[in-house]
């Protein structure tokens, strides 16, 4: 009974080291695994806020280009006014001169036509 007691005295201590053993092995990779452990999260954040950064560079540059484009469809917009004003002037301008020309011509015409009667067209 003694030795049977010794035995599962010797069983249970080698256990023990053992699993001490084991315990001793996970406290000596803690320092390793928090260290891995923080060099993973560090890479992880660096890549999201280059991710991020490139992402509001995109971002950037659409928002640039959509007010660029507003930017010109407005100056286009102005700009087509503005040539149709300067158009609608000059028509005016020449419908004005056409019309002086013109009543000039007419003008000149009738009395030209007066000036030039025969003495038998005046009679009739």
């Amino acid at each position: 009974e003694l030795e049977e007691f010794f035995e599962r005295t010797t069983k249970t201590f080698k256990e023990s080291v053992s699993k001490i053993e084991g315990i001793q092995v996970a406290m000596d990779a803690f320092p390793t695994k928090v260290a891995s452990s923080t060099q993973e999260c560090e890479v992880q954040i660096r890549q999201l806020v280059g991710q991020s950064k490139e992402e509001i560079k995109k971002e950037s540059l659409r928002v640039v280009e959509s007010i660029s484009s507003n930017a010109r469809a407005v100056a286009d917009d102005e700009a087509k006014r503005s040539i149709g004003e300067v158009v609608n002037s000059v028509i005016a301008a020449a419908k004005g001169d056409f019309q002086v020309w013109t009543e000039g011509v007419l003008a000149g015409m009738r009395s030209s036509m007066i000036g030039h009667r025969h003495p038998v067209d005046a009679v009739s």
